[in-house]
């Protein structure tokens, strides 16, 4: 059943196996992939909840979107989710889905259709990344909360909705992801640091940071698994005792401040063009003041994202910043 509601689709599945294109269960990580066959795209923050009849006829959970692969050119996307497993409940619903993976895994490796239909709902709650409304994009993961983010990078990187000409404005796009276990960094780590790869050599104009920090300080084997990583050098990443928000944020606007400034001086001495008048009001449009020109450089578009402890640790450190920039805070709350 397809339903139109202004500019959003809601879309309500029923299907068979057959549009499940695989399924993979990581042990080490304790992450379950699901990768699913749709036809239409897949907004950028959305989330669907998924059922599979032979688990529990009632129980759907919602899962958001990591990633896409275009196929047939363009013609069908694969959507990818990624699900921590709840392995410390063995009768909780994504371990009864992992021990069905796993056990079709043990069985045939190359039978990809583990279950025989399943019910995919959604895309719901759509979060729209504006890189023409604001020159700062922070996201703060926590844990399996990195997964909305995925999707956002990669539709910055497929949609082009920025300016990158020569007297293009800066846009800079600023990752904080917090990980307690180094086996679940080792799941998206090598995306993250494609996509930053590509933004970069794609849009000169686009700055984009990635700042990843594993809490393991003070945990032995979990610094031993973290010390083989090849990208602890390459993407800077740190250990930690727990999230230092105030420290970062402190860090972020020391950066920021310097490229406001530059901005909000440049357009301020750009001279007005005259605008013409609105057909429907016959008024002309004002050129920015100050007040706007400062507005939109102090905004900045941030996304939260993980379990209810972190993202209330994040907004908290958030508000207290608010003095220096505009934060326009976005929450999602994660859980097992």
């Amino acid at each position: 059943h397809l339903a139109a509601c202004g500019s959003r689709r809601f879309v309500m599945s029923h299907l068979t196996g057959e549009n499940l294109d695989g399924m993979a269960y990581d042990k080490d990580s304790d992450v379950l992939a699901m990768d699913f066959v749709r036809s239409d795209c897949i907004p950028a923050g959305s989330w669907f909840t998924v059922n599979f009849p032979e688990i529990s006829q009632v129980e759907h959970h919602p899962f958001s979107a990591c990633r896409l692969l275009l196929v047939n050119g363009g013609q069908t996307t694969i959507v990818r989710f990624l699900a921590k497993v709840n392995s410390a409940d063995p009768s909780s619903w994504t371990a009864r889905v992992a021990k069905r993976v796993s056990e079709a895994q043990a069985a045939n490796p190359d039978d990809r259709a583990v279950f025989k239909e399943y019910r995919l709902h959604g895309p719901y709650g759509v979060v729209e990344v504006s890189p023409k409304v604001y020159r700062h994009i922070l996201l703060v993961a926590g844990g399996m909360g990195i997964t909305p983010f995925l999707l956002m990078l990669q539709q910055i990187l497929i949609n082009d909705t920025h300016s990158v000409g020569p007297t293009a404005n800066k846009l800079s796009v600023t990752l904080l992801w917090a990980v307690r276990s180094p086996p679940v960094l080792e799941v998206f780590i090598h995306d993250l640091h494609a996509l930053k790869g590509k933004l970069a050599q794609a849009y000169p104009n686009i700055h984009v940071e990635m700042r990843v920090f594993c809490t393991v300080a003070n945990d032995p084997v979990g610094k031993a698994q973290l010390a083989p990583n090849p990208y602890v050098r390459t993407m800077g990443i740190t250990c930690h005792e727990r999230p230092d928000f105030d420290r970062e944020l402190d860090s972020l606007s020391q950066v920021w401040a310097p490229h406001v400034q530059k901005h909000a001086v440049r357009e301020a001495q750009q001279p007005a063009a005259a605008a013409p008048a609105s057909p429907e009001k016959g008024a002309v449009r004002k050129p920015k003041s100050e007040s706007d020109i400062r507005a939109a450089n102090y905004s900045v578009a941030t996304y939260v994202s993980g379990p209810t402890s972190f993202t209330d640790a994040a907004a908290k450190a958030l508000k207290k910043k608010r003095g220096e920039f505009s934060f326009h805070v976005h929450v999602e709350n994660f859980k097992l």
